[in-house]
């Protein structure tokens, strides 16, 4: 009889065991991932060409920084990274691609090329 009281405690602590850990398996809907870009008007002012054209090379950027998380400080030396908040792309590709877009605009030189559009023929 004591055996069986037993048995039934365990029974009942395993199956109560199983439905806690089934509770995990509802699903739950995932966190929504905001997606942030760097932008700015620039302030372009009537330029005389240049008839040279300028070489824009890729922006090197500590790797703390170049992420596609977004970094954030409330302590000094201290930093974190938001879960669900991340950059578009690299900091590093999004300031290179943003003046290279903005010389072309400004029109102040014959040419504006970036070390990927050497390689092209």
């Amino acid at each position: 009889m004591k055996f069986k009281n037993i048995l039934k405690k365990i029974l009942l602590f395993a199956v109560l065991t199983f439905l806690t850990g089934c509770g995990s398996l509802i699903k739950q809907p995932a966190p929504i991932i905001t997606y942030y870009q760097l932008d700015y008007s620039p302030e372009i002012s009537n330029t005389v060409p240049i008839n040279k054209t300028i070489l824009i090379k890729q922006f090197f950027i500590n790797g703390t920084y170049d992420r596609d998380a977004i970094m954030y400080s409330d302590e000094k030396y201290k930093c974190n990274y938001y879960p669900y908040k991340q950059w578009i792309s690299t900091p590093q590709d999004m300031i290179t691609e943003s003046f290279r877009r903005d010389f072309m605009k400004s029109g102040a030189f014959k040419g504006v090329i970036t070390p990927g559009q050497l390689l092209k023929p």
